[in-house]
Formats: structure tokens, C-alpha cells, sequence
């Protein structure tokens, strides 16, 4: 019988099912994020796909190295003595995301990507980039959206950071 914490991990996987909410990113989501807005302030929103784990089943257009079940997506909370990943969920499938979040769009093609981000990936990149200045980890960022007149606004560690 399989370990409770693979059971759990397996239960959460199979209700992952299309894109992972914004509330279950992790590591990899928002390290992708950061990268991708480094992009689009410094190279014009376009990726260099060797910096980008791709997994070559699900992006063959895309791959330049074999792909390991051991590269896949870790989520919120992943740990390595009680993993919470998604085997062949790689950085392509973090943009893919990143995009049904709302946060960018992609304004190039599936073979030729070309990030920008929206007004409100703007303020999550404000909040990701305090979050780093702080000494704070990609796998500890943690946002919570909520309604402000005229946008959305972040609850940011004891005050609340609005943009």
C-alpha cells in the first residue's frame, strides 16, 4: 500500500486537471514569472528556450534536452520528504498558467513565444520582486489578490501593498 503523503499527492494531481490555480503555484511557477519579466523589461518579452525546462513529449517544438519525471513542476508546499510535483509539467506548462492566471500573454506563436505581461501581472511582479528584495524565496511568495476600487490590490506581509 502506497504511503499516505503518495496518496495525498496523487489525489491532489488528478483534481489538477487543465491549468493549476494561481492559489497552488509554486517554485517553478514563479521563478518562471520572474524570468519572464526579466524578459520583457530586458530582451523584448523573447525567450531563450535553453533556460526553460521542456518537457519534449508535451513541447517537441520546443525541447533541447531529455526530459526526467525528477524535473517536473514542484507546487506550493512541495517539500523533498513529501513532494507535491507534476511529473511531466515543465516551464512551458508554468507559461501556460501563468497566461489562464491572467498575469501575461503570449503575443508571439506557439514556436515562436513573445511574453508580455497584463496591468496585473505588472503588480504581482512589483510584489514578486519586494517579496525577493526581502530575502524572501520563490517557493515562499505567496499573493492573495483582492478587489480594490479601480483594480486589484495585494496583501503583502503585515501591511498591504497596493499598485
Amino acid at each position: 500500500m502506497p504511503a499516505l503523503k503518495e496518496m495525498v499527492n496523487t489525489k491532489r494531481r488528478k483534481k489538477l486537471q487543465g491549468p493549476v490555480p494561481i492559489a497552488d503555484f509554486g517554485r517553478d511557477h514563479w521563478s518562471t514569472f520572474g524570468y519572464v519579466e526579466t524578459l520583457c523589461v530586458d530582451k523584448d518579452g523573447l525567450p531563450d528556450i535553453r533556460r526553460m525546462r521542456c518537457n519534449p513529449k508535451t513541447h517537441p517544438g520546443l525541447a533541447h534536452l531529455p526530459w526526467d519525471k525528477a524535473y517536473g513542476t514542484r507546487l506550493k508546499g512541495h517539500m523533498e520528504d513529501f513532494p507535491n510535483t507534476l511529473p511531466m509539467h515543465d516551464d512551458w506548462d508554468c507559461i501556460d498558467d501563468l497566461i489562464a492566471a491572467g498575469l501575461m500573454e503570449n503575443i508571439g506563436n506557439g514556436i515562436n513565444p513573445k511574453f508580455k505581461l497584463t496591468e496585473t501581472g505588472l503588480a504581482v511582479a512589483a510584489a514578486l520582486r519586494a517579496h525577493k528584495a526581502r530575502g524572501g524565496t520563490w517557493s515562499t511568495f505567496n499573493h492573495e489578490l483582492e478587489p480594490k476600487k479601480g483594480g486589484w490590490g495585494f496583501k503583502y506581509g503585515k501591511g498591504r501593498l497596493f499598485v
